[in-house]
């Protein structure tokens, strides 16, 4: 069976993606809440700059493929920035005053330059640079494929050209620094962007691959995408270990060898079969995956304390976990009574 054949068939064969969409979510949170540090110490580096890093650029893959059909119409895509933009705004209100009370002096002014900054700029809280990057990745491909044209060939090198800049600053920074040409540019572009994590060098590659595999589908045939996905895998971890071998670093979140194991994994659960007793979830895992990306990082904060020094870890990890996933829960089916829709907002 094609993916063209399989989406218009039954766009609720899609549920597996959804269900990745939670696996992703979850992986995130175990990597911000280092939940293999005291378990696993040893695997602590492949899980979190390897495994865990999969979760974002699936997210952007998946806006890109659901989104292609919408992107000739201005005014759905509007509806779409804006709902991302008021999801932004929504969970950077919640998490103000633990961003407030992490930036480092005393002096207001500072302060602020600082909110400004990461409300504009980085991201404003740990996880919420997502929001942002996804909404200028959107507008560029709007303005890009719709109102300037640009073929489709010339998109593809200026994502490939643009993700490697942002690896080269991100993953190899370190060890290019001294390099002349390489190190100007390393230095320049985080002089101008702060951060290479953001929508032109990392969201925009991940949203037009996935626009670029609902273009083609007709095309994508079933095939064993898992088994290659390990292979990607495999990659990812070879340059993993070989940028930590020349640099030291412990932390990136942009290597070269993402983009293949993220399609391969897309693709494969594009193609997964679900039961039909179990295509009714899909909806709520979607909403699930959200509520879960943007609230584990508040609980831990605000009441991981109660916890945090009776456990290891990865049992401080699964009692965040299940309050987050309690809460979710709970926002999710609160929400479709009438006295409080305006959960809704929040997913």
């Amino acid at each position: 069976m094609m993916l063209r054949q399989r989406y218009l068939k039954d766009k609720k064969e899609f549920i597996a993606v959804d269900v990745f969409k939670v696996i992703c979510a979850v992986n995130i949170a175990a990597m911000h809440l280092m939940a293999l540090a005291d378990p696993c110490p040893d695997l602590i580096f492949w899980f979190n700059q390897v495994v865990a890093r999969l979760g974002v650029p699936f997210f952007l893959v998946s806006s890109g493929f659901f989104l292609y059909d919408k992107l000739n119409d201005r005014e759905k895509v509007l509806r779409y920035v804006q709902r991302l933009a008021q999801l932004y705004a929504l969970y950077t209100l919640i998490h103000l005053t633990l961003m407030w009370e992490s930036y480092s002096g005393t002096r207001i002014r500072e302060k602020l330059l600082e909110l400004v900054k990461d409300i504009f700029v980085r991201g404003s809280y740990v996880q919420f640079w997502y929001f942002l990057s996804l909404m200028i990745a959107v507008g560029m491909l709007y303005l890009l494929m719709e109102h300037f044209k640009i073929k489709e060939k010339s998109l593809v090198i200026l994502a490939v050209i643009l993700y490697l800049i942002g690896v080269m600053e991100n993953a190899y920074g370190t060890a290019l620094l001294e390099v002349p040409v390489a190190g100007s540019m390393i230095r320049f572009c985080r002089e101008v962007f702060i951060t290479n994590r953001n929508g032109i060098f990392f969201a925009f590659p991940f949203v037009l691959m996935g626009m670029l595999l609902k273009k083609y589908a007709e095309k994508i045939k079933k095939g064993p995408y898992f088994l290659l996905f390990l292979g990607g895998l495999a990659l990812m971890t070879v340059e993993a270990y070989f940028i930590k071998g020349i640099s030291g670093q412990e932390a990136f979140s942009m290597i070269a060898t993402t983009p293949v194991a993220i399609a391969f994994l897309f693709l494969g659960a594009c193609f997964v079969t679900v039961p039909d007793k179990c295509r009714g979830v899909g909806k709520f895992m979607r909403n699930l995956s959200m509520l879960i990306f943007g609230w584990h990082m508040y609980i831990h904060a605000e009441y991981g304390y109660i916890v945090y020094y009776w456990f290891d870890s990865h049992i401080y990890f699964l009692c965040i976990m299940a309050a987050t996933i309690g809460i979710s829960v709970a926002i999710f089916f609160l929400s479709r009574f009438k006295i409080f829709e305006w959960l809704k907002y929040l997913y």
